[in-house]
C-alpha cells in the first residue's frame, strides 16, 4: 500500500509541475481548441436548441426560486477591471428574484484583464456608431 501511494503521490507532482509548465502560447492554442469544438459539437448535432432551453430553464428557476446561484449573465462592465466604456459582457453573477444581485469579483492575469479590455473596446467600438 506504501508503494502505491508513493506512485500516486509521486504521479500528482508530476501533473502538478506539468501545469505549471504551461506557457502562454500552448494555453492560448487551448483556449482556441475549446472554443473550436463548440462549433464542432453545433456542426455534428446541427443544432443546440437544448442546450439553450436548459439554460433559460436555469435562469428562470434562480428568478422565481431566488437560489442566488451563479450564472454566466450578460452585465454592465464599466468600472470592472478598469474598463470605462458602457457595455455588457457576460460575467459570473449572482442571480436571485431582484435580478442580478452581484457580480463575481475574479482575480485575473493581466494578460486576462488586457484581454476583458480589448472585448469591451471592441464593443464600445462597434455600439457608438450605432443610432437608435
Amino acid at each position: 500500500m506504501h508503494k502505491l501511494r508513493s506512485k500516486a503521490t509521486k504521479a500528482l507532482n508530476c501533473f502538478c509541475c506539468f501545469i505549471f509548465l504551461f506557457d502562454v502560447r500552448y494555453i492560448e492554442y487551448l483556449t482556441c481548441v475549446f472554443i473550436c469544438s463548440a462549433y464542432e459539437v453545433i456542426r455534428l448535432k446541427g443544432y443546440t436548441s437544448w442546450a439553450i432551453g436548459l439554460s433559460v430553464s436555469h435562469l428562470a428557476q434562480s428568478i422565481l426560486k431566488n437560489l442566488k446561484n451563479v450564472q454566466p449573465i450578460s452585465t454592465l462592465v464599466k468600472g470592472l477591471h478598469g474598463i470605462k466604456e458602457e457595455v455588457f459582457l457576460s460575467l459570473p453573477c449572482v442571480l436571485g428574484s431582484a435580478g442580478v444581485c452581484g457580480v463575481i469579483n475574479q482575480p485575473l492575469k493581466e494578460l486576462e484583464v488586457q484581454q476583458l479590455k480589448h472585448s469591451a473596446q471592441t464593443l464600445w467600438d462597434l455600439q457608438k456608431n450605432l443610432t437608435l
